[in-house]
């Protein structure tokens, strides 16, 4: 899977896009996940014509499906290499109280890795702390971040404090808020 990951890095990396990781591949760099199922790659608006094109070329873009629980702009499934990719533009996720519209950006990127030479930009765990809460059966994968973050010292307040300027179910906010609050006392004891 990496080295797929490589070979897609060095393709978005040359046309100089706006891209990053996140899902299971960003919860593996902290040794957060069971089994990774896929790429999960976000891309920005003004890039995804590009990005489509070289994938295009690297793999088989499957069907279109619709999920209820998305309202994302666009959503391109892959298979490269026997890996399957996900491609998400605009990512937006449905719930009982509007929709979350994830704020992707340059500032998304928390953290660049090598990987077979090539340079991979990953997305924030705390971005994805708070994703894996709007996603139905996530509880497990919030659960680890938690525990990661509130051990390790590592939270980066900014990506929290962003995401809850975006529209969430009120009990996602409570307990981001409630995370964050702790989380910022014990370190600064």
């Amino acid at each position: 899977m990496y080295e797929v990951l490589a070979l897609i890095g060095e393709k978005l990396n040359c046309a100089g896009v706006m891209w990053a990781v996140g899902g299971s591949l960003l919860l593996d760099q902290y040794r957060l996940a069971d089994r990774m199922h896929d790429i999960d790659l976000l891309v920005a608006v003004e890039d995804l014509k590009t990005v489509v094109g070289l994938l295009d070329r690297m793999g088989c873009r499957h069907q279109e499906k619709s999920n209820k629980g998305y309202s994302t702009r666009s959503f391109y499934e892959y298979t490269i290499e026997e890996v399957e990719v996900d491609v998400m533009c605009g990512l937006a996720l449905n719930h009982e109280a509007g929709v979350f519209h994830y704020p992707f950006d340059k500032q998304s990127v928390s953290s660049i890795r090598k990987i077979g030479g090539i340079e991979i930009p990953f997305t924030s765990l705390e971005d994805w702390y708070v994703l894996y809460q709007l996603i139905p059966g996530r509880e497990e994968k919030v659960r680890r971040i938690e525990t990661y973050l509130s051990t390790n010292e590592s939270l980066n307040p900014f990506f929290l404090e962003r995401v809850l300027e975006k529209e969430l179910p009120e009990k996602i906010r409570r307990r981001t808020e409630a995370f964050l609050s702790v989380t910022a006392k014990h370190s600064s004891e």
